[in-house]
């Protein structure tokens, strides 16, 4: 579950880096800058909440990281695309553990704090998502 979401994080770097650097335009290259900001924090903060919880060692594999996000590029090339693809994952991860989805959170040590813990976490990121796809809109 968090796997999949610190992979489109880490896709959507990747696709913002090439934007900021291929940029011909001063204002587009400010842009994908600013959006750059804090994912990589964002990244960290789901892997050391997920290993604090339990899970795996495989979420802080850099390897299986890059190589998951590569398989994410090749399905979306825009980055509003995966913006909005991204706050659906979270939403549908929220709402299983708003309905106590068992199978999503097995493993961890603590349900009840991890739950909340995650919710919070996946929330705020896609707050931030969401605000990007508002910057974005003016790019077009």
């Amino acid at each position: 579950m968090l796997t999949a979401i610190t992979d489109l994080l880490t896709a959507l770097l990747q696709l913002l880096e090439q934007e900021h650097l291929l940029s011909k335009d001063y204002q587009k290259h400010l842009l994908y800058e600013r959006l750059q900001e804090g994912i990589e924090e964002d990244i960290d903060r789901i892997k050391e909440i997920a290993l604090a919880c339990g899970y795996d060692d495989s979420i802080a594999n850099a390897k299986n990281s890059l190589s998951n996000a590569v398989e994410v590029l090749e399905i979306f090339e825009d980055i509003s695309e995966l913006e909005q693809h991204i706050i659906n994952q979270i939403n549908e991860i929220i709402d299983k553990l708003n309905n106590n989805d068992r199978e999503i959170i097995a493993g961890v040590f603590n349900e009840y704090t991890a739950k909340e813990a995650i919710i919070n976490m996946l929330g705020d990121i896609a707050e931030k998502r969401t605000r990007d796809i508002y910057l974005l809109r003016f790019n077009k």
